[in-house]
């Protein structure tokens, strides 16, 4: 049967060559006259979750890492359902003309997204059970129930029971009279069954919610038999379903864990008689109370419970996802460990970025050479400090900088703030429509406009996620930009685990266009042009565009030409056709794409050139680097954009380049270390997807002791720190 997305090249049909051809999420079709195969954007983050459970599954993972990326897996799933499967839904309720535009039907990616999402719940109950389990209690650590609990901790439970716990518990019956319920999202509830022992009585079914929210997850019971026993607040309660309907006298009492998960999408209202703070306030009242998009379940309850829930709760069948006992498993973090270093990866010390960090005045050793930084192997003080000066330094006139998600406690906010008042001219760009983070956002906003610092909220439908700082300063009567821009938010908690670059600057030919770019947030309209930097909306797919296109031409002409990619996601259908136009013109390509990515390696006569691995490991993959070979003049730029049409075309994105060669091959071995990763590297979309890159399986490797990236990285740093 023909492809209807693509037209039949020959009458017969030959055996698969790629996994491309046998994916049924992968679609075939011509893009401006050019064949190009993509992946579906939602199947390749459940591929990119299931690397992280891959970690977690993984036996050589120290058990408390293999526990945190439980938790942020199952985070990641929670976010994932708010966000990209409401949006499937959302694109349903299109009319038949839009969906057939449509590279995929919403009912399809669903029916898939299912099938996908339930295989890797399947395994993650499996995990808990079966490894984490029986390997806590290796460690030392029994996570008892209420069947396996020593009798001689029952008191214990019981004082943490009346202290902490029952004060919270209000059971709802499910009955003709009981009032409409909402669940509310992502909380945990028990679903209970009670049973009399009168025929007549029959059985009752209430709503319970466990209450997470007014305490703790995990409680440490002390130890016994030289073990340390700890207990799911979950178990708590259930040792204790007497006393919680002591009032009703069930015979028997069974609860099962369910969970609902809805959208989480704003939807801000049109009136344009508001500006955006006040639409997204609005908004934010309202989150929460979207539609559901996934029931969670514990298996082990009863159908005629399960088919009374799922009419209380208007609950479609597509959305039913069986799990197991516990729900929630982001709470592992808050595993009590004691303190085990021993499972734990050890630790590392951030290292100096060099001497110049650590002299007094920051702006005088910017003003020697760029200065590059890469987070957490370096310490994010150095750009606390060079706040804190700015603030404190009396030559210094104005701060601008862009705030995308800031932290609950900003020292960043503080030092600017502290600016502010010592009446230095601050204008500070938030964005109070970075998903999740919209009131902690609106929180600092507020504070700097208390302290008289100018603040500006951006864009509706345009969020601004470059990463720039501008100080202007007042030397020898006349005023000197210093910059620093960076692939990461301004936020001094996520940096300790999210892997970025930074570079600091007075480059004239930088400074001067980042002042432009500002001016142009300030003004609300970008009509500027720029040599150096490239800036979204407007000027960053066209200039990467022609990039390519140069190496498209050397290659023609016989030269070397190279593409050398790191990014989070890679999606953009323009950008990807180019890719594979660079491929089929003999252009190297490789990329490292943590997360999300469409485009497809090693397809014959498409993109045989183009390999693509990812990394997953301790830190968070976040920064984007761009590198092309340029005919031996080698152009690399460090940014805050993915390849993602959101990010070419709706939002407003830098990057910038690393004019030092120096600090260019800095980062060109660093990406070098990255790419020869053999242990926490997987490739991507092709036949091996996400099976670990192992030496014995790519001959580039060669011998020796396999190559573990970020350990290989801070390595390198450290020892550049010491000879410099």
């Amino acid at each position: 049967m023909n492809d209807p997305h693509f037209p039949s090249f020959g009458s017969k049909r030959q055996a698969p060559q790629s996994v491309s051809e046998a994916h049924p999420m992968v679609i075939r079709k011509l893009y401006q006259g050019r064949r190009i195969e993509l992946y579906n954007r939602e199947m390749s983050w459940l591929d990119f979750n299931e690397r992280v459970l891959q970690e977690a599954e993984h036996p050589d993972t120290p058990l408390g890492e293999r526990l945190n990326f439980m938790s942020i897996f199952s985070s990641n799933m929670d976010e994932f359902f708010r966000v990209r499967v409401a949006n499937q839904y959302r694109l349903i309720q299109l009319g038949a003309a839009s969906l057939r535009k449509l590279d995929f039907h919403p009912k399809q990616v669903l029916t898939q997204i299912h099938l996908k999402a339930q295989e890797l719940q399947d395994r993650f109950e499996a995990l808990f059970q079966h490894q984490i389990r029986p390997k806590l209690e290796d460690s030392g650590f029994i996570l008892c129930d209420e069947q396996t609990i020593p009798p001689v901790l029952l008191p214990k439970v019981d004082e943490i029971f009346q202290s902490k716990v029952q004060p919270y518990l209000n059971p709802i019956l499910l009955n003709s009279k009981t009032r409409k319920l909402r669940l509310r999202d992502a909380y945990l509830y028990f679903a209970v069954r009670l049973e009399y022992e009168r025929k007549s009585s029959g059985t009752q079914h209430a709503i319970l919610e466990i209450p997470v929210r007014y305490t703790q997850r995990f409680f440490a019971l002390g130890e016994f038999n030289g073990r340390q026993y700890v207990i799911f607040l979950d178990d708590i309660v259930r040792l204790h379903w007497r006393d919680i309907f002591r009032a009703l006298a069930p015979a028997k009492v069974h609860g099962y864990t369910i969970k609902i998960t809805r959208d989480q999408e704003l939807d801000l209202e049109h009136d344009l008689g508001q500006n955006i703070l006040d639409k997204m306030r609005a908004g934010l009242r309202k989150r929460g109370k979207g539609d559901p998009v996934r029931f969670l379940y514990d298996q082990a309850m009863p159908q005629d419970l399960l088919k009374a829930l799922v009419r209380k709760f208007s609950v479609k069948s597509a959305d039913l996802f069986a799990g197991g006992r516990y729900h929630n498993f982001r709470d592992l973090r808050q595993f009590p460990l004691h303190g085990r270093p021993d499972l734990q990866y050890p630790v590392w010390s951030s290292c100096s970025p060099g001497l110049w960090s650590e002299q007094q005045n920051l702006f005088k050793a910017i003003r020697v050479a760029d200065r590059l930084v890469h987070h957490p192997y370096h310490s994010y003080n150095t750009v606390l400090q060079f706040l804190r000066e700015a603030a404190l330094d009396p030559k210094v006139r104005s701060i601008e900088i862009t705030l995308y998600r800031l932290a609950p406690v900003s020292s960043v906010a503080r030092s600017l703030i502290t600016a502010a008042l010592n009446g230095k001219k601050v204008r500070a760009v938030v964005e109070i429509q970075a998903r999740f983070d919209e009131e902690n956002n609106i929180f600092w906003a507020e504070k700097l406009k208390e302290a008289g610092a100018e603040v500006l909220y951006g864009y509706e439908g345009m969020k601004v996620h470059c990463k720039l700082c501008l100080v202007t300063r007042r030397e020898k009567a006349k005023d000197v930009r210093y910059a620093h821009l960076s692939t990461g938010n301004y936020n001094a908690q996520t940096a300790k685990v999210y892997a970025d670059d930074g570079l600091f600057t007075c480059s004239p030919s930088i400074t001067a266009e980042a002042a432009r770019l500002f001016k142009s947030l300030d003004k609300g309209h970008f009509h500027y042009s720029y040599r150096h930097l490239l800036v979204a909306p407007y000027f960053l797919r066209q200039p990467l565009l022609s990039l390519i296109d140069y190496e498209i031409q050397e290659a023609k002409r016989g030269q070397p030409a190279w593409i050398f990619l790191k990014l989070n996601s890679l999606v953009d259908e323009a950008l990807i056709a180019a890719l594979y136009r660079a491929s089929q013109a003999g252009v190297q390509i490789r990329c490292i794409v943590r997360g999300i990515c469409s485009l497809i390696p090693g397809v014959p006569q498409l993109s045989e050139h183009i390999q693509v691995i990812s990394i997953i490991d301790r830190y968070l993959e976040h920064s984007r680097v761009y590198a092309f070979g340029h005919g031996g003049k080698t152009k690399l730029y460090l940014s805050s954009a993915d390849w993602m049409a959101r990010n070419m075309d709706h939002r407003v994105e830098l990057a910038f380049p690393l004019e030092s060669t120096l600090l260019q091959q800095e980062m060109l071995n660093l990406m070098e270390i990255q790419w020869s990763d053999c242990t926490q590297s997987r490739y991507l979309n092709g036949p091996q997807a996400n099976r670990r890159r192992v030496p014995e399986q790519d001959s580039s490797q060669g011998s020796g002791n396999p190559v573990r990236a970020q350990a290989a990285f801070y390595d390198y740093l450290r020892d550049l720190n010491l000879e410099s």
